[in-house]
């Protein structure tokens, strides 16, 4: 017994010595480069948006903005959104609206040329895509609680439940407007 015990540590010792030996050996690799864009952080597991409202405004003067860029464009990874812009890439200053599914819109102010990614905390509870979380929304999930409605899923977890109720509540408030006054496609 104590000689199959000896075999064992012998065993462990020489696999710990095996795989920090080849760790230190491997070439080291680099880290790729991050293309410029937003990563939405504070989302659930199973939300993902498949697409993003995306606006970019050029500041021309300090309250005023021009729109140079302003589509629906796919989510990279279910939380980033890049902003490959030709835009993006000539000096200046822009503000960046962005608006995704069930939540609210948010904008970030940036100087241009953009080289890395900024993350941004994603507020759900929009359900009727108004870009007002309030209590309308709060009364279609509580109804949808009630009649198991698929469509008051924030979280995407397959099941209208108490958590869709509390991002609700949570994330009260109004979302940021379009630089251009019009409404946010639903």
């Amino acid at each position: 017994m104590a000689r199959l015990l000896g075999i064992l540590i012998l065993f462990i010792v020489l696999g710990v010595a095996i795989f920090y030996g080849w760790r230190l050996l491997r070439p080291a690799s680099t880290p790729p480069v991050a293309s410029p864009a937003i990563k939405v952080t504070n989302r659930p597991v199973r939300y993902c948006p498949t697409t993003a409202q995306l606006i970019v405004a050029r500041v021309v003067q300090s309250s005023k903005v021009q729109v140079v860029f302003d589509e629906t464009i796919p989510v990279r990874n279910c939380d980033t959104i890049p902003l490959a812009q030709p835009d993006l890439q000539r000096p200046g200053d822009f503000r960046v609206y962005v608006k995704l599914p069930k939540a609210r819109a948010f904008q970030l102010a940036m100087t241009a040329p953009l080289v890395t990614q900024v993350t941004h905390p994603l507020q759900l509870g929009d359900v009727n895509n108004d870009n007002v979380i309030d209590q309308t929304d709060i009364s279609l999930v509580e109804v949808g609680l009630k009649t198991k409605a698929a469509d008051v899923d924030l979280d995407n977890d397959g099941a209208s439940t108490v958590l869709d109720l509390s991002l609700t509540r949570l994330n009260q408030g109004i979302g940021v407007a379009r630089p251009d006054d019009r409404a946010w496609a639903s």
